[in-house]
């Protein structure tokens, strides 16, 4: 308000899907105080137009000499711009699993509950659930994918039973974490392009939902997911899900994300305007945050293009949606982390790891906070309603 740029350099990069193709420091900021100028970068349109993918412009600002209580090159404030939009339709219908023509060989053989291809076996258990996904000679999942709607309960979550008229919407979330799916169909087959698809239903006896998991197989291994929801009559005190997605294990020597999406540090959907979107490299053991006032949900990543889980090797998988997702990798059961469980670890030294990898893949995922921390719902926009749900994504085995 009464202080000159003079002080302050503005620094600037230009990312292609993530990847810094140009950039440059403004040094000196002409600027007066309460007044605005307009700056030219080292970039035109002609340069954007030979990019491809999404484009995003980075500007920070930072201090040129050391001022009271901040260091000499501090960053003040910093923005982040689309120049060009990430195409989500494209990078979607780009990964769909491929079938083969009538007359070409497919090496695709469904016997039973299992599909095998030349390079991989995905084996669905007697509930339906993808339960193992070998993919050459690698074993990629230790526990099977489920739907779930639940999530250990953050510090918000739990206070909210505090507050009179908001406790109904917690005792909601205890009944999503009791109401088990329980099989009613389940059905597989070779499509015409020689592709399988397998279709188990699933019936919510407490909440009242139905909830189709459809999985499309194609030679490669690539498996396409579909889980769909219709709501229907069940406990009324269910008004909102804590989270629409999958929940999965895979053993712990898939240690390593990497992640498309904002970061470096954890986001949910009412915090992300403190990170950045590019492209991350993270162990699984940093993603646990220990310094919480006691364990709870953390770690998770929003406005993901596309998340990969991998071991020292670089085996694992690739995670693409049709839209922005989110997900997260703990070293940590999901048990351990619930105030609710009978196995849950009051505090961080407590938490033992068993040898896995637990996985969420999410459509969606409520906020975790608002107003205040103990009996305030978050707000409205950040909420996930009951409701008809429908999360597509698409598994890649990493090659």
């Amino acid at each position: 308000f009464f202080k000159g740029l003079e002080n302050v350099r503005l620094v600037w990069k230009l990312a292609a899907n993530g990847k810094v193709v140009k950039s440059g420091v403004v040094e000196d900021l002409k600027v007066a105080p309460q007044q605005k100028v307009d700056i030219q970068l080292g970039y035109n349109a002609t340069h954007i137009k030979a990019l491809k993918g999404e484009v995003l412009l980075t500007v920070s600002f930072v201090l040129k000499d050391a001022e009271p209580l901040l260091d000499a090159g501090y960053e003040i404030a910093r923005n982040q711009m689309v120049v060009t939009p990430y195409d989500l339709a494209g990078a979607f219908a780009a990964v769909q699993p491929k079938g083969v023509a009538k007359n070409e060989p497919c090496g695709l053989v469904l016997d039973g509950r299992k599909v095998s291809g030349d390079s991989f076996v995905a084996v669905f258990n007697e509930q339906g659930f993808l339960s193992s996904y070998i993919y050459k000679g690698t074993q990629l999942l230790s526990k099977p994918m489920v739907p779930e709607f639940y999530r250990a309960m953050v510090e918000n979550d739990y206070g909210v039973r505090k507050n009179k008229n908001n406790r109904h919407y917690h005792a909601g979330w205890l009944t999503l974490r009791s109401d088990k799916p329980a099989l009613v169909k389940f059905a597989a087959k070779q499509l015409k392009d020689k592709r399988i698809e397998v279709k188990a239903e699933y019936k919510y006896a407490k909440i009242g939902a139905t909830v189709v998991m459809t999985y499309v197989v194609a030679p490669d291994g690539t498996i396409a997911v579909s889980e769909r929801m219709a709501k229907g009559a069940g406990d009324a005190s269910v008004k909102n899900l804590l989270r629409y997605g999958v929940a999965l294990a895979m053993p712990g020597a898939f240690d390593t994300i990497e992640f498309y999406g904002a970061g470096e540090h954890e986001t949910y959907i009412d915090r992300t305007s403190g990170a950045l979107v590019g492209v991350y490299k993270q162990s699984v053991h940093d993603q646990f945050w220990p310094f919480y006032a006691r364990p709870q949900e953390c770690g998770a990543h929003c406005d993901l293009r596309w998340w990969r889980v991998t071991d020292t090797a670089g085996r694992g998988f690739e995670v693409i949606s049709e839209a922005l997702f989110q997900a997260n990798a703990l070293p940590y059961a999901p048990d351990q982390l619930d105030v609710h469980s009978e196995n849950y670890r009051k505090f961080a030294q407590r938490l033992e790891k068993d040898g896995n990898t637990y996985l969420n893949i999410d459509k969606a995922q409520m906020g975790v906070g608002c107003i205040n921390s103990w009996g305030r719902l978050p707000r409205e926009e950040y909420r996930l309603p009951y409701e008809n749900q429908e999360f597509k994504f698409v598994i890649r085995p990493l090659k």
